[in-house]
């Protein structure tokens, strides 16, 4: 046979062999099956020796990144139609068995790529939906008793929520699709969250959950939040002096760095390491504990030399700044005398004196990080406003 691709046996089978067979089952012999079967099989070997070949004879990496990637595309779609047919048509048991083998066929070349052209190997690409489906399936089997077990070892419930409710969320949406980035994040991070053996540890700084979070970088800054205002907040009301309170702080800056993180490990490719966005908060905390310390013990401080004190770095108080002008809060048409005046009247989390260059550069080059922290603040801000 000619082909006009490799994986165009399977195409032409899928999309209109098998289709045909599904609507006339008096066609579906046992014949047909078996036959079907040893020419899947002759073909999956033969595309497997043409890609090892292709492996060794390459001419240019540029043209080998191409090939795996429409096979990849390619493997995913007959994937996504085979998945398809499955669920509106296979009634027919001897159609079943055939189901199966195909599908096994072509998740073992898609398994050829993924493992031996890692390199060229597309991690943006979305995954079939058969991985999803069965996913969905084996979780959950699998979220009641992990529910049940964080309760068990006494977790606080709102953190115990998050993780649950974002879990099932996934397992509930049948629309969502994850690229192969975010699908080994998922398989990855849910074995530890089973299995890890911080569940047998003794003398943990943490409580179990958090740790366990920490150590799978579930950087959502849904658990970064809980962090600060449900672990931290109680463990700081307990405390009596600015000096008791940053100590704790202090503390917990510690006990998060000692967590052993899983390497490779991070929920949301485009925000910071939860370690980062804890520490970070921390950082803050620390900066407002030890300002509120210093105002306290310096009672002489005159009017003209008076300052707003901050936890703000430059970067995020530039950016909080420039939100304000852009939505029309601030009404200065003059950026560079309000910048001035800032610099003269505020004070950031490391800076009592902050420099007008610094404060006028990030203004206009505010980075992804800052608006994520930035986007962060405002959400708390928020949630005190419900409080007032």
């Amino acid at each position: 046979m000619q082909r006009s691709f490799s994986l165009e046996w399977f195409e032409l089978f899928i999309s209109k062999t098998l289709r045909s067979a599904n609507l006339n089952h008096a066609a579906v012999t046992a014949d047909f099956i078996r036959n079907s079967i040893r020419k899947a099989s002759e073909e999956k070997d033969h595309i497997r020796m043409e890609l090892l070949r292709e492996m060794f004879s390459a001419s240019s990496e540029e043209g080998m990144r191409i090939l795996v990637q429409r096979h990849q595309l390619l493997l995913t779609h007959l994937l996504d139609e085979l998945h398809d047919q499955e669920i509106k048509y296979a009634s027919n048991r001897l159609l079943r068995r055939l189901y199966y083998y195909l599908r096994e066929c072509l998740k073992e070349l898609l398994t050829l790529i993924e493992n031996h052209f890692t390199r060229y190997f597309d991690l943006e690409q979305k995954v079939p939906e058969s991985y999803l489906s069965l996913c969905r399936k084996e979780i959950g089997m699998e979220i009641d008793n992990l529910e049940s077990r964080l309760y068990h070892y006494k977790q606080d419930a709102k953190l115990v929520q998050i993780l649950i409710n974002h879990v099932r969320a996934f397992i509930s949406n049948l629309h969502v699709q994850l690229n192969y980035r975010d699908f080994m994040y998922l398989k990855d991070a849910w074995k530890e969250v089973l299995h890890s053996k911080i569940y047998s540890k003794h003398g943990r700084s943490l409580p179990l959950l958090v740790e366990l979070l920490i150590r799978i970088n579930y950087n959502s800054p849904l658990f970064a939040n809980y962090f600060i205002q449900e672990y931290m907040g109680p463990l700081l009301s307990k405390a009596g002096t600015p000096d008791e309170k940053i100590g704790i702080v202090l503390q917990l800056k510690n006990k998060v760095r000692e967590v052993n993180k899983l390497p490779n490990l991070r929920m949301m490719p485009l925000h910071p390491d939860i370690e980062d966005q804890i520490i970070g908060m921390l950082q803050e905390e620390l900066a407002f504990l030890q300002s509120t310390g210093t105002v306290q013990a310096n009672t002489d401080i005159t009017p003209g030399d008076y300052k707003v004190q901050t936890t703000l770095p430059v970067p995020l108080l530039a950016a909080t700044i420039r939100v304000f002008k852009d939505s029309g809060v601030i009404l200065n048409s003059n950026i560079k005398k309000l910048l001035e005046f800032f610099s003269a009247h505020y004070s950031s989390m490391k800076q009592d004196k902050i420099s007008y260059t610094h404060l006028h550069s990030s203004y206009y080059d505010i980075d992804q990080r800052n608006k994520d922290r930035l986007y962060n603040m405002l959400m708390q801000l928020a949630k005190e406003c419900r409080k007032l």
